[in-house]
């Protein structure tokens, strides 16, 4: 048998360049974000913005509302992201529209299976997500 060699340290500095350089590339401050047009155009914007609800909620805003359904893929991690983007930054100029993307997005197929399937800690703040949102409605409304 052969032994297989370790990866020389060139080839790591090769594969960490190539990634270095995709992140560059693929960073929304190269490019201005663009509405998505496909589930994985969504994806990738939403891997690279999770962890900055102001980012991700503005991406967010830039999703046609009567096609979230198709581009929003309703996964645990998604959801909770969502719910902390909307929970940091939602105000009462947009409590109507959080809440009509929610609504559209709870129409995606196995929306409601995840639903039922998330941990304890991500069904209270997605509550408290719709707590703070009808909170901000009738403020609105007053």
């Amino acid at each position: 048998l052969e032994a297989v060699s370790e990866p020389t340290v060139a080839s790591r500095t090769l594969a960490a360049a190539r990634v270095s350089a995709w992140r560059v590339k693929a960073l929304p401050t190269r490019r201005p974000p663009a509405a998505p047009k496909t589930a994985s155009e969504f994806t990738k914007q939403y891997v690279l913005l999770r962890k900055t609800p102001e980012a991700f909620f503005d991406f967010l805003q830039l999703v046609p509302t009567e096609r979230c359904a198709v581009l929003v893929a309703p996964e645990p991690e998604v959801l909770r992201a969502i719910g902390v983007a909307m929970q940091t930054c939602a105000s009462k100029e947009k409590a109507l529209w959080c809440l009509q993307f929610l609504d559209e997005m709870s129409k995606a197929p196995r929306f409601e299976m995840t639903a039922l399937t998330l941990d304890a800690a991500t069904s209270r703040q997605l509550l408290h997500v719709f707590d703070v949102l009808k909170d901000l409605g009738m403020t609105c409304a007053d």
